[in-house]
Protein backbone atom coordinates (compact mmCIF):
# COMPACT_ATOMS: atom_id res chain seq x y z
CA UNK A 1 0.00 0.00 0.00
CA UNK A 2 2.91 2.35 0.61
CA UNK A 3 4.13 1.77 -2.98
CA UNK A 4 0.80 2.78 -4.56
CA UNK A 5 1.19 6.57 -4.11
CA UNK A 6 4.69 6.34 -5.59
CA UNK A 7 3.46 4.40 -8.62
CA UNK A 8 0.58 6.85 -9.15
CA UNK A 9 2.99 9.79 -9.04
CA UNK A 10 5.27 8.20 -11.65
CA UNK A 11 2.29 7.47 -13.89
CA UNK A 12 1.22 11.14 -13.77
CA UNK A 13 4.75 12.25 -14.72
CA UNK A 14 4.81 9.88 -17.71
CA UNK A 15 1.42 11.11 -18.93
CA UNK A 16 2.48 14.74 -18.54
CA UNK A 17 5.66 14.16 -20.53
CA UNK A 18 3.78 12.31 -23.25
CA UNK A 19 1.16 15.04 -23.53
CA UNK A 20 3.82 17.77 -23.85
CA UNK A 21 5.61 15.92 -26.70
CA UNK A 22 2.44 15.44 -28.72
CA UNK A 23 1.51 19.11 -28.45
CA UNK A 24 4.90 20.19 -29.74
CA UNK A 25 4.60 17.96 -32.79
CA UNK A 26 1.12 19.34 -33.67
CA UNK A 27 2.32 22.87 -33.23
CA UNK A 28 5.27 22.20 -35.48
CA UNK A 29 2.96 20.70 -38.12
CA UNK A 30 0.66 23.68 -37.91
CA UNK A 31 3.62 25.99 -38.46
CA UNK A 32 4.45 24.44 -41.84
CA UNK A 33 3.94 27.04 -44.63
CA UNK A 34 1.21 26.35 -47.12
CA UNK A 35 1.90 29.12 -49.68
CA UNK A 36 2.34 26.97 -52.80
CA UNK A 37 1.50 29.05 -55.87
CA UNK A 38 1.02 28.01 -59.46
CA UNK A 39 0.49 29.80 -62.74
CA UNK A 40 -0.10 28.83 -66.35
CA UNK A 41 1.58 31.01 -69.00
CA UNK A 42 -0.16 30.44 -72.31
CA UNK A 43 2.42 32.14 -74.56
CA UNK A 44 5.10 29.60 -73.61
CA UNK A 45 2.58 26.84 -72.76
CA UNK A 46 4.15 26.14 -69.39
CA UNK A 47 3.07 25.78 -65.77
CA UNK A 48 5.27 27.32 -63.09
CA UNK A 49 4.88 26.63 -59.36
CA UNK A 50 6.88 27.66 -56.33
CA UNK A 51 6.66 27.51 -52.56
CA UNK A 52 8.39 28.89 -49.51
CA UNK A 53 11.77 27.38 -48.80
CA UNK A 54 11.79 25.08 -45.79
CA UNK A 55 14.70 25.62 -43.39
CA UNK A 56 17.03 22.66 -43.49
CA UNK A 57 15.43 21.09 -46.57
CA UNK A 58 17.94 20.02 -49.22
CA UNK A 59 15.57 18.46 -51.73
CA UNK A 60 11.95 18.63 -52.73
CA UNK A 61 9.62 16.21 -54.46
CA UNK A 62 6.68 17.30 -56.60
CA UNK A 63 4.16 14.63 -57.42
CA UNK A 64 2.29 15.58 -60.58
CA UNK A 65 -1.00 14.06 -61.67
CA UNK A 66 -1.54 14.53 -65.43
CA UNK A 67 -4.92 14.96 -67.14
CA UNK A 68 -4.96 11.29 -68.21
CA UNK A 69 -4.56 10.18 -64.58
CA UNK A 70 -0.91 9.19 -64.80
CA UNK A 71 1.55 10.44 -62.19
CA UNK A 72 5.19 11.46 -62.22
CA UNK A 73 7.57 12.42 -59.44
CA UNK A 74 9.94 15.36 -59.97
CA UNK A 75 12.96 15.95 -57.71
CA UNK A 76 14.36 19.46 -57.38
CA UNK A 77 16.86 21.17 -55.12
CA UNK A 78 15.18 24.56 -55.38
CA UNK A 79 11.73 25.56 -54.16
CA UNK A 80 10.29 25.86 -57.68
CA UNK A 81 9.30 23.75 -60.66
CA UNK A 82 8.55 24.37 -64.35
CA UNK A 83 6.39 22.00 -66.38
CA UNK A 84 6.75 22.77 -70.11
CA UNK A 85 4.71 21.73 -73.16
CA UNK A 86 1.60 20.95 -71.15
CA UNK A 87 -1.71 19.85 -72.62
CA UNK A 88 -4.00 22.78 -73.30
CA UNK A 89 -7.51 22.88 -71.87
CA UNK A 90 -6.65 20.45 -69.05
CA UNK A 91 -5.97 20.37 -65.31
CA UNK A 92 -2.77 19.37 -63.53
CA UNK A 93 -2.56 18.50 -59.84
CA UNK A 94 0.62 19.01 -57.79
CA UNK A 95 1.65 17.79 -54.33
CA UNK A 96 4.89 19.16 -52.86
CA UNK A 97 7.01 17.38 -50.24
CA UNK A 98 10.29 18.35 -48.58
CA UNK A 99 13.11 16.20 -47.29
CA UNK A 100 13.37 15.25 -43.61
CA UNK A 101 15.48 12.87 -41.56
CA UNK A 102 12.82 10.19 -41.73
CA UNK A 103 11.99 10.82 -45.40
CA UNK A 104 9.77 13.33 -47.23
CA UNK A 105 6.91 15.23 -45.61
CA UNK A 106 4.06 17.03 -47.29
CA UNK A 107 4.25 20.78 -46.89
CA UNK A 108 0.97 21.99 -48.41
CA UNK A 109 -2.40 21.02 -49.71
CA UNK A 110 -2.75 19.88 -53.30
CA UNK A 111 -2.55 22.57 -55.97
CA UNK A 112 -4.56 22.36 -59.20
CA UNK A 113 -3.64 24.48 -62.23
CA UNK A 114 -5.92 24.66 -65.28
CA UNK A 115 -4.49 25.40 -68.72
CA UNK A 116 -6.22 27.33 -71.51
CA UNK A 117 -7.27 26.24 -74.96
CA UNK A 118 -5.40 27.71 -77.91
CA UNK A 119 -8.47 29.78 -78.78
CA UNK A 120 -8.37 31.40 -75.32
CA UNK A 121 -4.83 32.73 -75.65
CA UNK A 122 -4.89 36.52 -75.40
CA UNK A 123 -3.52 39.02 -77.88
CA UNK A 124 -0.28 40.95 -77.89
CA UNK A 125 1.09 44.03 -76.25
CA UNK A 126 -0.77 47.29 -75.72
CA UNK A 127 0.99 50.62 -75.13
CA UNK A 128 -0.32 53.73 -73.43
CA UNK A 129 1.45 56.99 -72.61
CA UNK A 130 0.54 59.06 -69.57
CA UNK A 131 0.84 62.80 -69.08
CA UNK A 132 4.47 62.42 -67.91
CA UNK A 133 5.41 60.76 -71.23
CA UNK A 134 5.89 57.43 -69.48
CA UNK A 135 5.13 54.52 -71.79
CA UNK A 136 3.19 51.74 -70.06
CA UNK A 137 3.26 48.26 -71.61
CA UNK A 138 0.64 45.70 -70.64
CA UNK A 139 -0.72 42.42 -71.94
CA UNK A 140 -4.32 41.21 -71.89
CA UNK A 141 -3.17 37.89 -70.48
CA UNK A 142 -2.25 39.57 -67.19
CA UNK A 143 -5.89 39.72 -66.06
CA UNK A 144 -6.53 36.09 -67.01
CA UNK A 145 -3.37 34.98 -65.21
CA UNK A 146 -4.45 36.83 -62.08
CA UNK A 147 -7.89 35.24 -62.23
CA UNK A 148 -6.33 31.80 -62.67
CA UNK A 149 -4.11 32.39 -59.67
CA UNK A 150 -7.12 33.30 -57.55
CA UNK A 151 -8.89 30.11 -58.64
CA UNK A 152 -5.86 27.83 -58.34
CA UNK A 153 -4.95 29.13 -54.88
CA UNK A 154 -8.43 29.33 -53.41
CA UNK A 155 -7.25 27.34 -50.37
CA UNK A 156 -4.11 29.44 -49.92
CA UNK A 157 -4.20 31.75 -46.91
CA UNK A 158 -1.36 33.89 -48.29
CA UNK A 159 -3.01 34.67 -51.62
CA UNK A 160 -3.53 38.37 -50.96
CA UNK A 161 -1.46 39.55 -53.92
CA UNK A 162 -1.58 38.63 -57.58
CA UNK A 163 2.08 37.74 -58.09
CA UNK A 164 4.12 34.56 -57.65
CA UNK A 165 7.33 35.26 -55.69
CA UNK A 166 9.54 33.02 -57.82
CA UNK A 167 8.27 34.32 -61.18
CA UNK A 168 9.70 37.46 -62.78
CA UNK A 169 9.54 39.08 -66.21
CA UNK A 170 12.11 41.17 -68.02
CA UNK A 171 11.55 43.51 -70.93
CA UNK A 172 14.53 44.55 -73.04
CA UNK A 173 13.88 47.65 -75.15
CA UNK A 174 16.37 48.76 -77.84
CA UNK A 175 16.42 51.47 -80.46
CA UNK A 176 16.17 49.98 -83.95
CA UNK A 177 18.48 51.87 -86.31
CA UNK A 178 19.51 51.27 -89.89
CA UNK A 179 23.04 50.07 -90.54
CA UNK A 180 24.50 51.72 -93.67
CA UNK A 181 27.88 51.42 -95.36
CA UNK A 182 29.09 54.52 -97.20
CA UNK A 183 32.14 54.96 -99.42
CA UNK A 184 33.27 57.19 -102.29
CA UNK A 185 34.94 56.47 -105.62
CA UNK A 186 36.59 58.71 -108.19
CA UNK A 187 34.51 58.76 -111.34
CA UNK A 188 34.72 60.58 -114.69
CA UNK A 189 32.52 61.12 -117.72
CA UNK A 190 32.87 62.80 -121.15
CA UNK A 191 30.17 65.22 -122.25
CA UNK A 192 29.54 68.49 -124.04
CA UNK A 193 29.64 71.34 -121.53
CA UNK A 194 28.29 74.86 -121.67
CA UNK A 195 29.79 77.29 -119.16
CA UNK A 196 27.65 80.34 -118.51
CA UNK A 197 29.13 83.68 -117.43
CA UNK A 198 32.69 82.52 -117.98
CA UNK A 199 35.15 85.33 -117.07
CA UNK A 200 38.02 85.88 -119.47
CA UNK A 201 40.92 87.57 -117.74
CA UNK A 202 42.52 88.70 -121.01
CA UNK A 203 39.48 90.53 -122.29
CA UNK A 204 38.09 91.22 -118.83
CA UNK A 205 34.66 90.11 -120.02
CA UNK A 206 32.19 87.32 -119.34
CA UNK A 207 30.82 85.09 -122.03
CA UNK A 208 29.36 81.67 -122.69
CA UNK A 209 31.92 78.98 -123.45
CA UNK A 210 31.12 75.70 -125.22
CA UNK A 211 33.39 72.70 -124.69
CA UNK A 212 33.09 69.60 -126.87
CA UNK A 213 33.81 66.15 -125.43
CA UNK A 214 35.01 67.56 -122.13
CA UNK A 215 36.12 65.13 -119.39
CA UNK A 216 34.49 65.74 -115.99
CA UNK A 217 36.04 64.25 -112.84
CA UNK A 218 33.96 63.85 -109.66
CA UNK A 219 33.56 61.77 -106.48
CA UNK A 220 30.63 59.35 -106.37
CA UNK A 221 29.13 58.51 -102.95
CA UNK A 222 27.78 54.98 -102.54
CA UNK A 223 25.36 53.84 -99.78
CA UNK A 224 24.66 50.18 -99.03
CA UNK A 225 21.92 49.05 -96.64
CA UNK A 226 23.20 46.28 -94.38
CA UNK A 227 20.16 45.80 -92.17
CA UNK A 228 19.10 46.92 -88.71
CA UNK A 229 20.90 46.99 -85.40
CA UNK A 230 19.70 47.38 -81.81
CA UNK A 231 21.40 50.12 -79.82
CA UNK A 232 20.87 51.89 -76.50
CA UNK A 233 19.24 48.84 -74.94
CA UNK A 234 17.76 48.94 -71.46
CA UNK A 235 16.15 46.15 -69.42
CA UNK A 236 13.17 46.49 -67.09
CA UNK A 237 12.18 43.87 -64.52
CA UNK A 238 8.72 43.27 -63.07
CA UNK A 239 6.89 40.55 -61.18
CA UNK A 240 4.01 40.75 -63.64
CA UNK A 241 3.36 41.65 -67.27
CA UNK A 242 3.35 45.38 -66.63
CA UNK A 243 6.27 47.68 -67.44
CA UNK A 244 6.69 51.46 -67.19
CA UNK A 245 9.48 52.97 -69.33
CA UNK A 246 10.68 56.57 -69.46
CA UNK A 247 12.87 58.40 -71.95
CA UNK A 248 11.53 56.91 -75.20
CA UNK A 249 12.00 59.21 -78.19
CA UNK A 250 8.78 60.01 -80.00
CA UNK A 251 8.74 58.64 -83.55
CA UNK A 252 11.73 56.35 -82.99
CA UNK A 253 11.55 52.65 -83.88
CA UNK A 254 12.12 50.24 -80.99
CA UNK A 255 12.36 46.49 -80.55
CA UNK A 256 11.31 44.65 -77.41
CA UNK A 257 11.79 41.19 -75.99
CA UNK A 258 9.93 39.90 -72.94
CA UNK A 259 11.45 36.90 -71.13
CA UNK A 260 10.14 34.76 -68.28
CA UNK A 261 12.36 33.80 -65.34
CA UNK A 262 11.44 31.20 -62.75
CA UNK A 263 13.42 31.23 -59.51
CA UNK A 264 16.14 33.20 -61.30
CA UNK A 265 16.38 30.76 -64.20
CA UNK A 266 15.37 31.62 -67.76
CA UNK A 267 12.21 29.78 -68.82
CA UNK A 268 11.53 31.17 -72.27
CA UNK A 269 10.80 34.19 -74.45
CA UNK A 270 7.27 35.36 -73.80
CA UNK A 271 6.99 37.80 -76.73
CA UNK A 272 9.13 39.95 -78.98
CA UNK A 273 8.40 42.52 -81.65
CA UNK A 274 8.68 46.17 -82.68
CA UNK A 275 6.82 49.39 -81.96
CA UNK A 276 7.05 53.12 -82.66
CA UNK A 277 7.22 55.37 -79.60
CA UNK A 278 4.40 57.88 -79.32
CA UNK A 279 4.03 60.89 -77.09
CA UNK A 280 1.22 61.80 -74.78
CA UNK A 281 -1.98 62.72 -76.56
CA UNK A 282 -4.45 64.78 -74.56
CA UNK A 283 -7.99 63.44 -74.66
CA UNK A 284 -10.24 65.26 -77.10
CA UNK A 285 -13.48 66.49 -75.59
CA UNK A 286 -16.25 65.89 -78.10
CA UNK A 287 -19.36 67.98 -77.54
CA UNK A 288 -22.33 65.94 -78.59
CA UNK A 289 -25.04 67.84 -80.42
CA UNK A 290 -28.41 67.64 -78.74
CA UNK A 291 -30.28 67.56 -82.04
CA UNK A 292 -28.94 66.58 -85.44
CA UNK A 293 -30.40 67.67 -88.77
CA UNK A 294 -32.46 64.51 -89.02
CA UNK A 295 -33.78 64.98 -85.50
CA UNK A 296 -34.89 68.53 -86.28
CA UNK A 297 -36.62 67.40 -89.49
CA UNK A 298 -38.49 64.61 -87.72
CA UNK A 299 -39.44 66.95 -84.88
CA UNK A 300 -40.83 69.54 -87.33
CA UNK A 301 -42.84 66.86 -89.14
CA UNK A 302 -44.22 65.64 -85.82
CA UNK A 303 -45.24 69.15 -84.76
CA UNK A 304 -46.95 69.81 -88.11
CA UNK A 305 -48.80 66.51 -87.98
CA UNK A 306 -49.90 67.25 -84.43
CA UNK A 307 -51.25 70.66 -85.46
CA UNK A 308 -53.18 69.15 -88.35
CA UNK A 309 -54.67 66.44 -86.18
CA UNK A 310 -55.61 68.97 -83.51
CA UNK A 311 -57.27 71.21 -86.10
CA UNK A 312 -59.21 68.28 -87.51
CA UNK A 313 -60.48 67.24 -84.08
CA UNK A 314 -61.42 70.82 -83.20
CA UNK A 315 -63.31 71.19 -86.45
CA UNK A 316 -65.34 68.09 -85.65
CA UNK A 317 -66.07 69.23 -82.11
CA UNK A 318 -66.90 72.87 -82.88
CA UNK A 319 -68.72 72.30 -86.18
CA UNK A 320 -66.37 74.45 -88.18
CA UNK A 321 -67.42 72.69 -91.35
CA UNK A 322 -70.93 74.25 -91.11
CA UNK A 323 -69.46 77.66 -90.42
CA UNK A 324 -67.20 77.30 -93.42
CA UNK A 325 -70.13 76.22 -95.58
CA UNK A 326 -72.24 79.23 -94.43
CA UNK A 327 -69.40 81.59 -95.20
CA UNK A 328 -69.00 80.01 -98.62
CA UNK A 329 -72.76 80.35 -99.33
CA UNK A 330 -72.74 84.01 -98.28
CA UNK A 331 -69.75 84.73 -100.44
CA UNK A 332 -71.47 83.04 -103.38
CA UNK A 333 -74.66 85.10 -102.87
CA UNK A 334 -72.67 88.32 -102.65
CA UNK A 335 -70.78 87.36 -105.80
CA UNK A 336 -74.04 86.66 -107.69
CA UNK A 337 -75.62 89.91 -106.44
CA UNK A 338 -72.60 91.89 -107.50
CA UNK A 339 -72.62 90.19 -110.92
CA UNK A 340 -76.33 91.01 -111.38
CA UNK A 341 -75.74 94.64 -110.50
CA UNK A 342 -72.90 94.82 -112.94
CA UNK A 343 -75.11 93.34 -115.67
CA UNK A 344 -77.81 95.91 -114.95
CA UNK A 345 -75.34 98.77 -115.19
CA UNK A 346 -73.93 97.42 -118.42
CA UNK A 347 -77.42 97.19 -119.97
CA UNK A 348 -78.20 100.75 -118.95
CA UNK A 349 -74.95 101.93 -120.40
CA UNK A 350 -75.58 100.10 -123.65
CA UNK A 351 -79.07 101.66 -123.99
CA UNK A 352 -77.72 105.12 -123.34
CA UNK A 353 -74.94 104.76 -125.88
CA UNK A 354 -77.43 103.41 -128.44
CA UNK A 355 -79.78 106.33 -127.94
CA UNK A 356 -76.96 108.81 -128.35
CA UNK A 357 -75.82 107.13 -131.57
CA UNK A 358 -79.31 107.16 -133.00
CA UNK A 359 -79.72 110.84 -132.31
CA UNK A 360 -76.42 111.67 -133.86
CA UNK A 361 -77.03 109.73 -137.05
CA UNK A 362 -80.52 111.29 -137.58
CA UNK A 363 -79.01 114.79 -137.93
CA UNK A 364 -80.79 118.12 -137.42
CA UNK A 365 -84.37 118.51 -138.45
CA UNK A 366 -85.79 121.80 -139.90
CA UNK A 367 -89.42 122.82 -139.91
Amino acid sequence: MKMFPMMLYMLVLVLAASTQGTFGQVQGSAGVPTDVNGEYISKINSIVICWQHMQGATQYQVQTIFPDGSTKLYNTSIHALVLKDVERGSSYKFTVRHSRDEGFARIASDLTVTTQNITEVSGGMSVSVNVNDTSIFTWAETLKMNNNKNNNNINNNNNNNNTIPCLTYTMEICQRVEVLREWTTNESLVSDVRILEHFDEETNRTSTVYLKQHTIHYEQTHVQFLGYDNVSCETHTSNQLHFACDGLTKGMNYTYRVSVYHAGRWVGAYEEGMFVATGYVAPVVVVKELLTGLDIYLLACGILLTILMTAFVMSLVCGWDRVVNDVAVRKDKMRKAKAAEMDKKMKAKVLTEGFINDQTQAGPRYP
